[in-house]
């Protein structure tokens, strides 16, 4: 009962106090990421074009 309630405040916390915080640091560099990035869950599909290394020709 406890574990939730305590991953649901942190949740809340990350959200309410430290992203706005981040913003304000960082500006459009932390929008950025943000968008980039997912707030818990990583994505397991990736497209090839974020796969290649930068030097690795076009496609």
């Amino acid at each position: 009962m406890w574990t939730p309630a305590f991953v649901a405040f942190n949740a809340g916390e990350l959200k309410l106090v430290e992203e706005p915080e981040l913003e304000r640091r960082f500006g459009e560099s932390y929008r950025e990421y943000r968008h980039r990035v997912p707030m818990f869950v990583p994505r397991i599909a990736r497209t090839r074009e974020k796969r290649r290394s930068p030097n690795q020709t076009p496609l």
